[in-house]
């Protein structure tokens, strides 16, 4: 009896596109999702719970859950491989992410009135968000930089 000597090959995931596709889908899917998460639990403990735009971030917050979900979505097909542009699409999907999610960060160290005279132990804050600022433009640097190596594209290729 003649065994068959064609196999499907196996492709494997490196480990850093592994790294790559779950930092983007926690930092830019899942975070921004965390008010609205915290919303509908509190409209499920408190009925009479009234629901408005700024619990979420205003229309702005809403941009960015909705880019989340996006961002999500676009995840499962770059974690599976196939097809062969979902690279580029969680590539453009982080930059976009990155790009709304340092807005919204500039748009907070506005100087308020508030923030000049009335509250001035809000400036305790900044120092956050440069740091804040750096984590996400380094994990749009590392997805991009690993989502463009050999190992990556190859995988993608298949």
């Amino acid at each position: 009896m003649k065994k068959r000597t064609s196999a499907v090959p196996v492709r494997f995931r490196p480990l850093g596109l592994s790294l790559a596709i779950l930092a983007s889908g926690v930092m830019y899917g899942i975070f921004p999702l965390i008010p609205l998460i915290l919303v509908i639990i509190a409209v499920i403990r408190k009925p009479s719970f009234t629901f408005d735009l700024s619990l979420i971030g205003g229309t702005l917050g809403a941009i960015n859950m909705l880019l989340g979900v996006i961002t999500l979505v676009t995840c499962v097909p770059a974690w599976i491989g196939r097809p062969n542009y979902s690279r580029w699409a969680l590539i453009v999907m982080v930059w976009i992410d990155a790009a709304i999610v340092v807005y919204r960060l500039a748009l907070i160290n506005q100087p308020y009135a508030c923030f000049n005279t009335a509250c001035p132990e809000i400036r305790i804050v900044e120092p956050i968000l440069y740091c804040m600022v750096a984590i996400v433009v380094a994990v749009s640097l590392y997805v991009t930089w690993y989502m463009n190596r050999a190992p990556a594209r190859e995988f993608y290729r298949g």
